[in-house]
């Protein structure tokens, strides 16, 4: 489950910084309005956000609550394909899922590339499954 809601934390951030013409790799983690550098106990996903009641440590600026909804989606649909399915190999396909639902919804607009990488995941699980 935590890992699950550190890849929902880094799909939102990916879906974020795309959408605002950033890079995903520099700078770190900051706040957009202060640009205070996010500390690793204030990016534990679910529970930095309820701890911080969805603001900033330093100057109390309100977090984007996506990014707290996209977390919590990635690790109740993780946790219920493993349930359901006892199987982790469809769940990189949903993280794939998940963020071009969550492109769409925001940009109305799912990039080419986006696209081609679910097609490969999609090819790829395909080939994997036993009959």
């Amino acid at each position: 489950m935590i890992v699950s809601g550190v890849i929902g934390s880094f799909i939102a951030l990916v879906e974020y910084r795309i959408s605002n013409n950033q890079s995903i790799v520099f700078p770190r983690s900051h706040c957009d309005n202060c640009g205070y550098i996010l500390k690793w106990f204030d990016l534990i996903p679910i529970i930095s956000y309820i701890f911080l009641l969805g603001k900033c440590r330093k100057c109390k600026f309100k977090i984007n609550r996506s990014f707290f909804l996209i977390e919590l989606l990635t690790i109740v649909s993780t946790t219920m394909i493993y349930i359901f399915t006892l199987n982790i190999k469809y769940i990189p396909f949903l993280f794939i899922l998940i963020f071009l639902s969550v492109q769409d919804f925001k940009n109305k607009f799912v990039s080419l590339s986006s696209i081609l990488l679910l097609l490969l995941s999609t090819l790829l699980i395909s080939f994997n499954i036993k009959k």
